[in-house]
């Protein structure tokens, strides 16, 4: 967000739940850091059918449909390996906006990528939390 938009406020962090981010493209020149939190094949195909109520075979062609969780990892600047439970994920992306939060200086504050100097965009792109 732009502090010259928001007068007196100041937003130094902006957390979206972007599952198709890199599929769409059309946000990615706004962001200044990608988080994937993903998991194994395995799981995903067990949390898929658990939520959707769906056999395994369309679960696996839903699946298959999308853009490999690999390559998403291969595109983030930080990944959140999310195999346990979710308190275990969502402390390990706590850690890591934390850790955004800690090494955000003014420089970087005010000369982030995107609209005018928008600052930090912190995306998540979490596709495979519970």
């Amino acid at each position: 967000l732009c502090p010259a938009l928001f007068g007196f406020f100041v937003f130094n962090q902006v957390v979206i739940d972007a599952p198709t981010l890199y599929e769409t493209k059309s946000l990615l020149p706004v962001c200044h850091s990608v988080i994937v939190v993903a998991t194994t094949e395995e799981k995903q195909l067990e949390w898929l059918m658990a939520r959707d109520k769906s056999a395994e075979k369309d679960a696996k062609a839903r699946i298959s449909a999308q853009m490999p969780v690999s390559s998403k990892v291969e595109m983030a600047e930080k990944v959140v390996w999310n195999t346990g439970t979710r308190e275990e994920a969502e402390k390990k992306t706590m850690a890591i906006i934390k850790e955004f939060q800690n090494n955000l200086g003014l420089s970087r504050l005010f000369s982030g990528p995107g609209l005018g100097g928008a600052g930090l965009a912190l995306w998540i792109l979490i596709r495979f939390l519970m």
